[in-house]
């Protein structure tokens, strides 16, 4: 009798064990993600009616035979390894899509600047659908063309906050890789911290946990790499918007100065002190 409730109790850690979602994931893995934008080429950056791949590779998975003008108005956000360039692009029925297409349809061009594919999309953040998740390629949302499992195990590459709030995220799609877009505010990700927020993440790029809030008081505010008035800029914040907090120290200025998640453009950077409002 023994026995047998002792393989019964190993059989349900068992089953327990496999049903517990896989917290591959650390709060502060997911808050160093980092976002990516587009720049703008008016007369288009290359030769030609191009197919359009959800992800850097010839046989990634293919979105019903999508294709784009390359002499015509679109936008890039940078170039990988391989010479494949992540663009946007405007379909004939007005979606703003995004997708890769291969380096031998663009012509020589520069980037007007930073190159985000290069810079920005170095993140693997491994997790586990909580739910069955909708991925697009559509920046607008108005349509999907995948849908992860819940259960099934996808990659966070970067965030996309200039347009709506999405994730970008890699996955497995008819045993090809695949590309897309999933909602970030809906998207809930088992960390082992518990679920991350994407408002307050419980941990920032400084290692300090959330100390409080700050209320921007004036329109047009830029948030900088370090407490410094001369600093780089990471984000500009508008009056009226609430950001978590997570340190304070006396910048150059010999004034007060917070470090802040910029939670709709995912970034973290200081703001002075004169600039906000402080709440515990």
């Amino acid at each position: 009798m023994l026995r047998k409730i002792t393989a019964l109790i190993l059989t349900a850690v068992l089953l327990l064990a496999a049903a517990a979602p896989a917290l591959a994931a650390t709060d502060a893995e997911i808050s160093a993600v980092k976002d990516f934008k587009f720049f703008h080429f008016e007369n288009g950056i290359g030769r030609g009616l191009c197919p359009v791949y959800t992800a850097p590779d010839a046989d990634a998975f293919r979105i019903d035979g999508a294709q784009c003008q390359t002499n015509a108005d679109m936008s890039v956000a940078g170039v990988d390894a391989a010479g494949w360039l992540l663009v946007r692009y405007t379909t004939s029925d007005g979606a703003e899509r995004i997708g890769w297409i291969p380096p031998e349809y663009a012509k020589a061009f520069q980037m007007d600047g930073f190159d985000y594919v290069r810079e920005n999309l170095n993140s693997r953040v491994v997790c586990t659908a909580q739910e069955d998740l909708a991925v697009t390629d559509d920046l607008m949302g108005a349509s999907t063309f995948a849908t992860i499992p819940a259960g099934e195990t996808y990659a966070i590459l970067a965030t996309y906050t200039y347009e709506n709030d999405w994730w970008y995220v890699e996955f497995t799609l008819n045993g090809q890789t695949a590309r897309g877009l999933i909602d970030r505010e809906s998207t809930v990700i088992p960390t082992d911290e518990g679920t991350y927020d994407v408002h307050s993440p419980a941990q920032s790029p400084l290692g300090t946990a959330q100390t409080g809030w700050v209320t921007v008081l004036e329109d047009a505010t830029l948030v900088r790499r370090d407490a410094d008035p001369e600093a780089e800029m990471t984000g500009r914040v508008n009056a009226g918007a609430e950001y978590a907090c997570y340190a304070e120290k006396t910048g150059t200025t010999d004034s007060p100065w917070y470090y802040i998640y910029i939670y709709d453009q995912n970034a973290w950077g200081w703001i002075a002190g004169q600039r906000v409002s402080v709440k515990e």
